[in-house]
């Protein structure tokens, strides 16, 4: 039995059902990462949805399938992991990678068949959630959309566009959709979702402030880094989320003055590259790549920093930054691109400062901007701390309290 699974809920919903869950990130690996922490289940980050989600079907079987350049399996009690190889190396053929993902998602359909899951959740688009919208109908069974990343796609080329229309219908016409926090619950309504069939989920962050506020008190987590005042990056260590941006725009700042910092929080496929190039620049001393902190580590260093700097390229389907809310919610400002979710979060010269999307130029100029206008950011920092009650909701839902209630819209249909 797997480790994580106490009692499960008794509603009748969730009890002696099967479950299908298609979903990002390596499951396999995310599986072995729950077993080496026992019964604590993480309250951020992709560990705590699934965390949360196997916990809420205790006993029950569960297939959790996912894509990557590689295949997996792992099978721990009644959970069964799977990741499926959807993904060769950019020099490969077109043909040799669409004849890979066109037999893997047939794979998927006909594993999906067989298995005749009860309950169908999708956190993907494109092909597979095509294929589990087909499943749905196919079983006779209701499935669940659980959307992370924003609904509209940035490219508009023809083929963007078809496969957006695509996703669209699958979406409209899924049993109930789950959404990561407001401006994608707008997206979804936006493309005809009927309101009454979504529900948010992970809006609120007071354990992340609780942990913050009880760490301080323990005491300060040192940092090995020249500077007393520093600027946070926390996520995934890749291009597109800028991280080299953020380096060079900070790059004459760090080695003219003194006592200032960077730190880098998270982990990711550029994180050797990122260290490479803090070498070379010669910023080792000013710039600390903490690697993947836990929890109630990030919740202390993000309290103390400065402010947070986001960096996300128009590229990525951005839709909800957790670091973002969670260093609003903690007091932080944060300075992020103009697109997405973050004009929801941020009101510019109130609780952060906004900057032209991809812009380098702009993004140094705002960095620089709240590192030499002491009075601006006095005035930031007053506005994070009215700001910030809206995003500390104890009553949020949590990701399987949503499931459960997506679910329980089946008795309305």
């Amino acid at each position: 039995m797997f480790t994580l699974m106490k009692k499960p809920m008794t509603d009748s919903l969730s009890s002696n059902k099967r479950w299908f869950y298609i979903k990002n990130g390596d499951v396999c690996k995310q599986i072995e990462q729950l077993q080496t922490i026992a019964n604590s289940i993480p309250t951020g980050g992709p560990l705590a949805f699934i965390g949360d989600f196997l916990r809420y079907t205790g006993n029950q079987p569960v297939f959790l399938l996912s894509t990557a350049m590689y295949t997996k399996y792992k099978k721990t009690g009644r959970t069964t992991a799977l990741v499926l190889k959807t993904e060769l190396k950019h020099n490969r053929s077109a043909i040799a990678k669409m004849g890979l993902i066109g037999l893997q998602l047939f794979n998927t359909l006909l594993r999906l068949i067989r298995y005749r899951p009860d309950r169908l959740i999708c956190g993907k688009s494109g092909a597979m959630l095509w294929f589990s919208f087909i499943a749905s109908k196919l079983l006779d069974i209701p499935w669940v959309h659980a959307r992370h990343g924003r609904v509209t796609a940035s490219n508009r080329s023809m083929n963007a566009k078809i496969k957006e229309a695509i996703n669209r219908y699958c979406i409209r016409h899924a049993t109930a959709v789950i959404c990561h926090g407001p401006y994608l619950k707008k997206q979804l309504i936006d493309i005809g979702v009927c309101e009454k069939k979504i529900f948010e989920f992970d809006v609120g962050h007071t354990d992340f402030v609780n942990q913050a506020n009880k760490l301080l008190l323990k005491n300060r987590i040192p940092l090995k880094i020249s500077g007393e005042i520093f600027t946070l990056y926390a996520g995934r260590i890749e291009k597109n989320k800028g991280v080299f941006d953020i380096l060079s725009a900070m790059e004459d700042r760090l080695k003219a003055q003194k006592g200032i910092g960077l730190v880098y929080a998270g982990e990711g496929r550029d994180l050797k590259r990122l260290r490479q190039e803090v070498q070379k620049r010669k910023l080792t001393k000013r710039v600390l790549i903490a690697g993947l902190l836990a929890r109630d580590q990030l919740s202390s260093v993000m309290k103390e920093a400065r402010f947070l700097v986001v960096a996300t390229n128009t590229k990525i389907g951005e839709g909800r930054c957790m670091s973002a809310m969670e260093s609003l919610s903690i007091g932080t400002p944060v300075i992020a691109p103009n697109f997405g979710p973050f004009p929801y979060l941020i009101e510019h010269k109130v609780n952060g400062l906004l900057y032209k999307s991809n812009s380098l130029s702009d993004l140094k100029i705002k960095i620089d901007l709240l590192f030499d206008n002491d009075s601006l950011y006095k005035q930031i920092l007053k506005g994070v701390w009215k700001k910030r009650s809206e995003l500390i909701r104890p009553t949020a839902l949590s990701f399987s309290q949503a499931i459960d209630k997506a679910f329980k819209t089946v008795r309305d249909q």
